[in-house]
């Protein structure tokens, strides 16, 4: 993940979370002030994960996305068989991972392949905050992808260009 600073601090590092030997969760957060916060949670889940930890791998998901700010989980999911258009999957063992999508009311943003013509790669978020996803250079052997995020500030800006009041004009 590259990040720019919305107008303040870089992100600080939170934590990492090896849920296994294979399966990472990294929570990044990052905070102007209080009411400009985004929590931005990185994953990588094994190709070969069995799906007898699926259970720990969304429960962790659940702890670290029960905040009161919006949130972006970002990373290689590895899972080859989601219809991201119907958010469905002929493979059982996804059924718990789109379960909590669909609990957590989540939107995925991301609709191009990243690796050959699966999509493994995913950008969820629970809120509209996400601009753009696009594809960018590949660092490995998935496309690389580039996420434009805005959010709103709570304190509304005087505008900056002096306007005319023509009914005071001759």
């Amino acid at each position: 993940i590259r990040s720019q600073p919305l107008g303040g601090e870089p992100a600080r590092s939170g934590f990492r979370k090896k849920v296994n030997r294979k399966n990472c969760i990294d929570d990044l957060r990052s905070s102007t002030k209080a009411h400009n916060c985004i929590r931005i949670i990185t994953v990588y889940r094994a190709p070969n994960s069995p799906a007898s930890e699926t259970p720990i791998f969304i429960d962790y998901l659940t702890q670290v996305t029960s905040c009161a700010h919006p949130y972006i989980i970002i990373g290689d999911f590895n899972y080859p068989n989601i219809e991201w258009y119907t958010y469905s999957s002929p493979t059982s063992s996804v059924t718990p991972f789109l379960d909590f999508v669909n609990t957590e009311a989540l939107s995925q943003f991301l609709d191009f392949p990243t690796r050959g013509k699966n999509i493994l790669d995913l950008v969820l978020c629970d809120s509209p905050i996400i601009r753009s996803v696009k594809p960018d250079i590949p660092l490995s052997d998935h496309v690389g992808i580039t996420v434009t995020v805005s959010f709103e500030t709570a304190v509304k800006l005087p505008p900056t260009a002096p306007t005319r009041n023509f009914s005071l004009a001759n």
